[in-house]
């Protein structure tokens, strides 16, 4: 295979700026005599032998930090300082941002094969792009199991805008790597006294540390705001690529998973889904595990909000701890891969395929019915067709009391949706007088969405966009149908979520009916297999 303009490019990644990553040095004093900070034996957090994750908790200002119980400051490898029962306050000062090489990739792909077809198809057309491996290997009791995915790419460039620009006008995504490093000085203050620090800084305790000023955002509703957030393991304060205070988690992957399923799902579900839902989770974390800094440079595995999976830190309910521990180490594979997971509030009876919502064809998603005694492929290409189909619900997994986005309604005043499209894809098309959806996925999914107004049209394409465009904040869904109304718009759809993998509420649902977990897994995603690995 002498494929002119290809150059392959496999790295393998592995771990994510762990131990030892720091600069080791000397903390300076600004006071003299800090006799209450002692150098102990540094305490024994996790086994060594379990896998753990990272969690990137956001970017930071200023850092608000409770330390209850005993607790142990390292810089780099080495302790620094040891309390209890401390208020912590950090910020930076000299911050410098990181600097970047951007590239676009024109696909990630799960066999190495598959890349080097799509890799040769833009050979032809005379671009030269690179192949590069991102994801884990994991030794399991059967042998070895892999996250490896494949991206195809272009580049290095100086900007965003650069790589976009030169790059073929297909469906892509830009990703970067690192050109330098961010850096900065950390001042530590403990009351009236404080130190300055170069260093990465973890930080260990005996208890839950509190982040008393975390900040989640809620990206449906568009709110936000401060609270504290308890978590345990690891807290690690580097500066971030922006030149803020980054906060990463790192803890033991099966504590995580606690947290996960206390801020995806509610405790009232039925235990056989919430069971399935770890299981999924699980897989998600160990898919992902290297990937964050394999395209973005970010030093973390996942991050604690909907866009990887929704962690909500310290878990204090043994129920939800139990059905963590009843499926240890059960994931998903298939072909002997872990799978790429999709998971989702409520689908309003119509699965999606994973190629009309993420443009990746995956033989485990298609679009077909939310119906378990008959899943059959469902085909909802036109406005009618839709209409239809959320007006009079067929019989669905989802559909019972408490699911209050199986169907539902939205109104957008022309005047509104002018002003959305200008703030958030800066398009000035005044006026809006028409829109109408012009592509449908066969789930009933809008693709593509036309946009008229007294000053233009424009167009927005893709399942995430359109939900932004037609709500101030975002749509619950995009399997919806539109009716024109004077100078309004009213949206009516079904479901909440992109529709890709498990319904949450369909799960439910089922086990509700006495499935149990792994023939909900079975359902959501058929072709798979359930296997133990650790």
């Amino acid at each position: 295979m002498n494929w002119k303009g290809i150059r392959v490019l496999v790295i393998f990644v592995s771990g994510i700026f762990f131990y030892g990553c720091a600069k080791r040095e000397t903390i300076q004093r600004e006071i003299e005599k800090p006799e209450e900070f002692k150098l102990p034996t540094p305490p024994v957090v996790w086994p060594s032998k379990e896998i753990s994750i990272r969690v990137g908790l956001g970017e930071f200002k200023e850092l608000y930090l409770y330390l209850d119980d005993s607790f142990y400051i390292y810089e780099g490898s080495n302790l620094k300082f040891q309390g209890t029962n401390t208020a912590l306050k950090v910020n930076i000062y000299n911050a410098v941002p990181a600097q970047f090489y951007y590239y676009t990739s024109y696909g990630d792909f799960e066999t190495m094969s598959e890349a080097l077809e799509k890799a040769r198809e833009l050979a032809d057309l005379g671009i030269s792009v690179k192949v590069k491996e991102i994801g884990r290997t994991f030794k399991t009791k059967k042998g070895t199991i892999s996250s490896a995915s494949y991206l195809v790419y272009q580049g290095p460039y100086l900007s965003q805008s650069e790589a976009l620009k030169k790059s073929l006008p297909y469906r892509k995504v830009v990703f970067k790597e690192l050109k330098n490093k961010p850096h900065g000085k950390f001042k530590l203050t403990f009351g009236e006294r404080s130190y300055n620090s170069e260093g990465i800084l973890r930080i260990v305790s005996k208890s839950p540390m509190k982040v008393l000023n975390f900040e989640k955002k809620d990206h449906y509703s568009g709110g936000s705001g401060q609270r504290s957030f308890l978590t345990t393991g690891i807290l690690e304060i580097r500066p971030s690529n922006s030149g803020k205070l980054q906060l990463v988690n790192e803890l033991p992957l099966e504590t995580y998973l606690e947290g996960v399923l206390k801020g995806e799902v509610p405790s009232t579900f039925y235990k056989e889904a919430l069971k399935a839902q770890v299981v999924a989770a699980r897989t998600n974390a160990l898919s992902t595990l290297g990937k964050k800094l394999s395209i973005n440079s970010e030093p973390y595995d996942v991050t604690a909000d909907i866009f990887t999976q929704n962690f909500e830190g310290f878990n204090d309910d043994s129920y939800f701890a139990e059905v963590v521990k009843a499926t240890k180490g059960e994931v998903l594979t298939y072909e002997g891969k872990l799978i790429t997971v999709f998971y989702f509030s409520s689908c309003g009876g119509s699965l999606a395929s994973s190629e009309e919502i993420f443009g990746k064809d995956l033989p485990y998603y298609s679009a077909r019915r939310d119906n378990f005694t008959k899943p059959e492929h469902i085909a909802l290409y036109t406005d009618s067709e839709v209409k239809n189909f959320i007006e009079n619900p067929p019989p669905a997994s989802c559909n019972y009391s408490g699911n209050r986005y199986y169907r539902w309604e939205r109104t957008i005043s022309a005047m509104q949706l002018s002003l959305n499209i200008k703030r958030k894809f800066g398009k000035d098309v005044g006026n809006v007088r028409n829109v109408k959806i012009t592509k449908r996925g066969p789930s009933g999914r809008s693709e593509v969405l036309f946009i008229e107004g007294e000053n233009g049209s424009f167009f927005v394409e893709g399942d995430f966009e359109i939900r932004r465009a037609l709500d101030v904040n975002m749509l619950p869904s995009s399997l919806i149908y539109i009716v024109n109304s004077k100078d309004m718009f009213i949206i009516r759809g079904a479901g909440f979520g992109h529709g890709v993998g498990m319904c949450q509420f369909g799960s439910s649902g089922l086990a509700q009916k006495g499935k149990n977990y792994k023939e909900i897994l079975n359902f959501y995603y058929p072709g798979t297999e359930i296997e133990k690995i650790y």
